[in-house]
């Protein structure tokens, strides 16, 4: 059984708001994989560094929407 996630939603915010999660969550990953192979707890830094991804990529978003919340 495979799983197939096709979005249905076309609206342009809302598939920003999709590339910037699937962004974050790639970036999550790659980043703690890394972490683990050298050995390092990735509980101690990564909650900080994915808040910050977080912000800075919302505050993009915020920016594409003219400034809305």
């Amino acid at each position: 059984m495979s799983i197939k996630n096709e979005p249905k939603i076309k609206n342009p915010l809302i598939v920003a708001i999709r590339e910037q999660l699937e962004h974050r969550a790639l970036w999550m990953y790659l980043l703690c994989d890394e972490a683990k192979k050298k050995g390092l707890d990735s509980k101690e830094y990564a909650p900080d560094a994915i808040r910050r991804c977080g912000l800075y990529q919302g505050a993009n978003l915020r920016k594409k929407a003219g400034g809305r919340d």
